[in-house]
């Protein structure tokens, strides 16, 4: 590759790392390059290449990228870290860099092990400390070859265990890995093998990859009024994918064809949540088919009492479509192979395949064991649904005593069969058709009238609010400012109607919150705002609705309503919880503006929590704010008293933050303030955070990568900021400032203890005392 093409390649590369939103094909991506690099004759160039990568890869290396990769990439892996720290000394002697090295050469161990080549895993993992002598602690394996994968793990920690504390002690941790993966067969979860690639209308740099994902079901009966099943996503990618949908239509006709339960009673409906770990994955789901089905048929087991309970084995992988006879239909043979791949280099063992794969899985293993001989790699070729259930290693079977479960006669389900089959497919049908044309999709306002508007463009109910909304505050769903809501909140799948009123023609505010049903009735409507007092200035209580948000913060179905309103126009900012009966549960109030709020399980106990990100009026920067529901009380924390409202508690946020301002660097006019633009998860444990200033802004001036616990991993500045600053200036930033003055400036933090400001990521001790 010569200079020119390397070039290219790199600037692709930077464009894709700042782009592109999924962290393991970024680093294929980042790999990729630096493979090429050692070849390259100019070693200053090389270098200057490795310093200008070295940010992105320690971020992007992490045990999620890190999973079920091949030996050879976890090879190159080492060896890049071994270069980085010969062309960037001072950049690897951080505790980051060591961890990332840790991290590499824990993973390539390990994969080892999976393979079944124990003495060579074991030498890396033993290479930087005492000597160890693999001979010696291998000695009579022979004994020991038919163990299992877990019970091998257990049987090296036991041999190294007197020989090396600290290395028995890792592999005391990769067996409590494996164990927590392979549990006893589960009837709500199921390990799927999943594969991401690149968009190809964008990159085409690296092949497509697989990971191993856990499916969880929960299944809820519905009302006994309800005529259909209910399905959901908690994986936005998932839920927008017309083909899945399809699938788990199937699945649960299928899951029931199979069971033979009470068909004399009426048919029960059911709510069905299917989850992934990783709520904004990249990853189809075009062959989940029969994992859905297995699922379906294992929870329905038990809830359509069966005369025997189903479990599925955790020792299995499972892939394959499904259709609605129970058929398992084949995959291609490009996915066939990638995944084949994905379970060789994992601990998993096993694996159940449509039958029409088996010939070709067959021949992909026979040659990916020629490199890897120690890993055996089973196969269940499967041709139905039902054949599964016949397979104990598949399924389990536990049979349940006739007192727990519901009985009925042959005749009672034959005469139940024939009586209900016809009504309800006419009921069926007729409520597909109903459907259709009943659900609102759509908001939009006409004078005072706001209107709700089906697929078709047809008004199916209009409401009168009494004012007339701007026509800026058009109720956009894909604006920045959600202003009204169209989801199923109670979880009786039918879709609420929640609208928040803002600005008006006649340029008042309302402030109101709006609660309806999905046929236009109006719940509730919440108009309560305080009038507050700040120091000697009283603040009337004319509120717009700025921001809506919901989450299941109490795991119970019932979705919480988050609103952020503002009083006129920008000071100060009242964050409100609410529930479904429009009860406000708990309330923050911030002196400034809130330009953004997302709710992201940030310490991944399976909550939520509440990340609000804008100004504060007191010292004109940008903030984040971070809430916890169920300890939300006060307001934010102030230097000047008088952005203090009288009467309201101090904060009890989990974390409060403000970002540097330009102040200090170049003359500005008094009004100048800065703002958090917006937060998004990264689903990597980093979030990203793009700040924007009154001095420059057309779009973010900074953006920040931090982790979970708000350390700043990378900053930068934006491309229209650098544009901004020479209009502004008539010459580059790098004129007046070095980068390396910049980055130092930037990117002291200052976050709120409860007391004072404090320049390490710090919880306000208040909330902590309150927890």
């Amino acid at each position: 590759m010569n200079i020119i093409k390397l070039e290219e390649h790199f600037q692709r590369l930077r464009w894709s790392l700042s782009s592109a939103p999924s962290p393991r094909l970024n680093l294929s991506r980042l790999m990729q390059f630096l493979v090429r690099l050692p070849a390259q004759q100019d070693i200053q160039l090389v270098q200057s290449y490795y310093q200008e990568l070295i940010g992105p890869f320690l971020s992007l290396v992490n045990p999620g990228t890190l999973a079920f990769r091949s030996v050879a990439f976890l090879q190159d892996l080492v060896e890049e870290v071994q270069r980085f720290k010969l062309t960037c000394p001072d950049q690897t002697r951080s505790e980051t860099f060591q961890r990332v090295e840790g991290l590499a050469v824990r993973a390539l161990a390990q994969m080892h092990f999976y393979l079944g080549e124990w003495q060579i895993g074991l030498r890396y993992l033993a290479s930087e400390g005492a000597s160890l002598s693999t001979e010696k602690i291998f000695s009579g394996e022979e004994d020991n070859s038919s163990l299992s994968l877990l019970e091998r793990f257990n049987w090296l920690v036991e041999r190294v265990q007197p020989l090396d504390k600290q290395l028995g002690l890792v592999l005391e941790n990769m067996a409590k890995e494996w164990s927590s993966l392979v549990t006893e067969p589960q009837s709500n979860r199921v390990w799927c093998v999943l594969i991401e690639q690149e968009d190809t209308t964008r990159f085409t740099e690296v092949g497509p990859i697989g990971t191993v994902l856990p499916l969880a079901l929960t299944c809820t009966p519905r009302p006994r009024d309800a005529d259909q099943d209910y399905f959901l996503f908690n994986n936005r990618s998932l839920s927008l994918n017309d083909l899945l949908h399809q699938q788990v239509q199937d699945a649960s006709t299928c899951a029931r064809n199979v069971l033979s339960f009470n068909r004399a009673q009426k048919q029960q409906y059911y709510r069905f949540l299917y989850s992934f770990p990783e709520k904004e994955s990249f990853y189809t789901g075009d062959s989940l088919g029969l994992g859905l089905g297995l699922l379906d048929v294992a929870l329905l087991s038990e809830l359509t009492g069966q005369p025997h309970r189903l479990y599925l084995s955790q020792r299995m992988v499972v892939t394959g479509a499904l259709d609605m006879l129970g058929d398992v239909r084949p995959i291609g043979d490009q996915s066939l192979r990638v995944k084949l791949e994905t379970i060789f280099y994992s601990p998993f063992a096993e694996m159940v395949l449509p039958f029409k794969n088996a010939g070709e899985a067959e021949k992909h293993l026979d040659s990916l064991n020629q490199n890897h001989k120690g890993k055996k790699v089973t196969i269940h070729p499967v041709k139905t649904l039902g054949e599964c259930l016949q397979r104990p290693s598949i399924v389990v079977k536990k049979k349940v005593p006739l007192s727990k479960r519901a009985f009925a006669t042959r005749e009672r389900r034959v005469l139940g069969l024939a009586i209900t089959g016809v009504t309800l497919l006419a009921l069926l049908a007729g409520w597909l058709l109903r459907q259709r044309d009943t659900i609102p999709v759509k908001i939009i306002p006409q004078g005072k009238y706001i209107l709700a508007l089906n697929a078709s463009g047809e008004e199916l109910w209009r409401y009168d609010i009494g004012v007339e909304l701007e026509d800026k505050y058009s109720l956009d769903l894909k604006s920045l400012y959600k202003h009204y809501l169209l989801e199923d909140l109670d979880g009786d799948g039918q879709t609420e109607v929640l609208i928040g009123v803002a600005e008006t023609r006649d340029k008042s505010v309302d402030g109101s919150i709006y609660y309806f049903t999905e046929s236009g009735e109006l719940l509730w409507r919440f108009h309560d705002h305080p009038v507050m007092t700040f120091g000697d200035e009283v603040m009337d209580d004319y509120y717009k609705t700025l921001l809506l948000s919901t989450h299941d913060f109490e795991g119970d179905g019932q979705q919480e309503i988050i609103a952020v309103f503002t009083n006129k126009p920008w000071y100060p900012c009242r964050i409100a919880v609410f529930n479904l009966q429009g009860e406000v549960l708990e309330e923050y109030w911030n002196s400034g503006y809130i330009r953004y709020i997302e709710v992201i399980d940030i310490d991944q106990d399976g909550v939520g929590e509440i990340l609000f990100g804008g100004g504060n009026n007191d010292y004109d920067q940008a903030i984040v704010g971070v809430l916890e529901y169920g300890y939300i009380s006060g307001h934010s924390p102030e230097d000047d008293k008088s952005y203090v409202p009288i009467g309201v508690p101090r904060g009890t946020e989990r974390y409060y933050f403000r970002f540097p301002h330009w102040n200090k660097l170049i003359p500005l006019p008094d009004n100048a303030r800065m703002d958090t633009y917006y937060i998004k998860d990264l689903d990597n444990d980093q979030l990203r955070i793009a700040i924007i200033s009154s001095v420059f802004y057309k779009s973010p001036d900074m953006m920040y990568r931090t982790d979970y616990n708000f350390r700043v991993l990378e900053f930068e500045f934006a491309d229209s900021f650098n544009r901004q600053y020479f209009k502004r200036y008539g010459h580059d930033i790098s004129v007046d400032f070095s980068e390396e003055f910049l980055r130092s400036y930037f990117t002291k933090l200052e976050f709120w203890d409860g007391d004072r400001w404090v320049t390490e990521p710090t919880e306000n001790k208040y909330w902590r005392e309150k927890k």
